[in-house]
């Protein structure tokens, strides 16, 4: 039997549609919203915030919670000049354990999704997941305090698309356009990692008003180290300063391993990484204009 049951959700009124054969999730379909009570927690339709100072569209306080947007949008008040205002986020994850946000799409806010800590104690959450979201603009696509990062689209941030601290693994993620209009743009930023995975992503187009850009970058900060950047791609339409891929900026190695990354565009490939082998600037192939390269073609093309 389907049945409609009404739940109130930090004082809004919201629906938890069953229906047989299908996992039941609780509808959310006003902002802003606080979820206090474990569950599954989902949108059937675009989500729209409405102009307020600070905030987020959706607050998690609660543990073990799945936010599904089924690839519904949140979609918040256009920001002015650089973004900063309305200084409003779409997902806000506090201190809260086994959180999965999949399949939201976030348009017009200035922060995306974030998950960590909440009070004066670092004390990163456990067992978050933060997977086939697209973000769309703002200041930051995506900041965690650990868990995994994973699938993910960002598109035309400022400042950086994926900020992390604490142990975190940041897989098979597409950023295309970061730019910071006062200094050094950051496209994936670690800080504070032991063990960390950070692999397979895919980046393009990076740009800071300083000159100078990089793909990812690893901090070796508090003991941060035994971290594993494998396999991504950093590329930039035109040559710029910095590098693909910087480890521990400032200090020495802290056995952070870079493999199999490739680059192009970038004055520096890996820096101050331990090389793993495999690493190597992407080049397109010289064309040989009325050679003998050229001459053999156009007779094979005419046989």
């Amino acid at each position: 039997m389907n049945r409609l049951v009404k739940t109130a959700v930090s004082g809004s009124l919201l629906l938890c549609a069953s229906v047989a054969g299908a996992q039941a999730c609780t509808v959310i379909d006003t902002a802003p919203v606080v979820i206090n009570q474990p569950g599954r927690y989902c949108l059937d339709a675009n989500l729209v915030v409405p102009t307020m100072p600070y905030g987020s569209a959706i607050t998690i306080e609660a543990n073990h919670v799945t936010l599904d947007c089924r690839h519904h949008a949140i979609i918040g008040p256009p920001a002015e000049g650089d973004g900063d205002a309305p200084n409003i986020g779409a997902v806000r994850g506090r201190n809260s354990n086994n959180l999965a946000v999949r399949n939201c799409v976030v348009r017009g806010l200035p922060a995306g999704i974030a998950v960590g800590t909440h009070g004066t104690v670092f004390q990163p959450p456990l067992g978050v997941v933060v997977e086939d979201n697209h973000l769309d603009g703002g200041r930051i696509g995506v900041h965690a305090e650990g868990g995994i990062i994973r699938g993910n689209t960002l598109v035309r941030n400022l400042y950086s698309a994926i900020s992390t601290q604490g142990n975190v693994d940041i897989i098979d993620n597409t950023v295309d356009g970061v730019h910071d209009p006062e200094g050094s743009a950051w496209a994936i930023s670690v800080l504070e990692s032991q063990g960390s995975v950070i692999s397979g992503n895919r980046i393009r187009n990076v740009s800071g008003a300083s000159g100078e850009s990089f793909g990812i970058v690893t901090s070796y900060f508090q003991g941060s180290n035994a971290i594993s950047l494998r396999d991504n791609v950093v590329t930039n339409a035109g040559q710029t300063q910095g590098a693909a891929v910087l480890c521990n900026p400032g200090d020495s190695a802290g056995y952070e391993v870079a493999t199999g990354n490739l680059w192009l565009g970038f004055a520096t490939g890996t820096s101050n990484c331990v090389d793993g082998g495999g690493n190597r600037a992407l080049q397109a192939p010289v064309r040989q204009v009325g050679g003998e390269t050229t001459k053999r073609l156009g007779a094979r093309a005419a046989n």
